[in-house]
């Protein structure tokens, strides 16, 4: 009987954590369509990461994380669409297709996968992003 409530109640937690998880997925791709720079940094805790690629310095807080896409919404415009979703507890991986349109109307994809962590709050404390040149259409 304890260890069934025991169950249940870690079985809720989970599924709670998971469903936020999965809405702050849903915001972050969404920002994109929307062009939402602002809704999209608002995702992240206060001392959240950002590292894109992977291997780069990873940048930290809201100021940081703004100014690359700032830069990059300078260049050109980004959709991103969900190929899939993988969350476990407060983390997830996921493939997207990232196409990016360029002011002159020419565009290339990107095929990526990305890892998020969020924190005890609900907030993302860690974004990676991993492509490599053959990703690239």
């Amino acid at each position: 009987m304890l260890r069934d409530l025991l169950r249940a109640a870690a079985e809720a937690r989970t599924v709670a954590i998971e469903g936020r998880v999965r809405e702050v997925v849903a915001a972050y791709l969404e920002s994109y369509q929307s062009n939402d720079i602002d809704g999209r940094v608002a995702l992240f805790a206060a001392d959240g990461t950002f590292e894109d690629p992977v291997g780069s310095e990873p940048m930290r807080g809201h100021e940081a994380i703004r100014a690359f896409w700032e830069a990059g919404a300078a260049a050109f415009r980004i959709e991103m669409a969900l190929d899939r979703l993988y969350v476990s507890g407060r983390e997830a991986a996921f493939n997207a297709t990232a196409t990016l349109h360029d002011k002159a109307g020419d565009k290339a994809r990107i095929r990526i996968i990305e890892t998020m962590c969020l924190n005890d709050d609900g907030w993302i404390a860690s974004l990676r992003a991993y492509f490599d040149v053959g990703s690239i259409d």
